[in-house]
């Protein structure tokens, strides 16, 4: 029950994140320039924290950043994921006969799927908002 859980809130983790980094673009669609300003206070915001030697300067873009941390966080999932999987079918196939066992490890299965594809569809809208964001600013 416990896996079941862990899968429930990694989905809803995502979506949350999901929700933090997600702006608004009916305001960026109607004026490219609040698109730029967002740019330029991200920018503004790598620099102060130290991922950019000055403004302009080629090191590390704030989007480079953000995308690494996605990729390692949908690592951890799939990683989260095929832990679950693989305990499950374990528990399933040492059941016994155990009709309660069996549905544990049924449920937990479904719970995974469930958790790695709320995750993905989280992946795929936040990729969408970020690129129609760079789109929009860059034109």
């Amino acid at each position: 029950m416990n896996a079941a859980r862990i899968s429930i809130t990694c989905g809803l983790g995502s979506l949350l994140l999901v929700g933090m980094l997600a702006p608004s673009l009916a305001p960026a669609r109607a004026q490219n320039t609040a698109a730029q300003d967002i740019l330029n206070f991200t920018e503004d915001t790598a620099v102060a924290g130290g991922l950019k030697a000055e403004k302009g300067a080629p090191d590390k873009e704030i989007y480079d950043v953000v995308a690494n941390v996605i990729n390692v966080i949908l690592g951890l999932v799939g990683i989260i994921f095929f832990i679950q999987i693989f305990w499950s079918g374990t528990r399933w196939m040492t059941s016994g006969g155990n009709e309660q066992a069996i549905e544990e490890a049924k449920s937990t299965i479904k719970h995974s799927i469930i958790g790695v594809v709320i995750t993905l569809v989280a992946f795929g809208i936040t990729n969408f908002i970020f690129n129609q964001v760079v789109g929009v600013a860059t034109g």
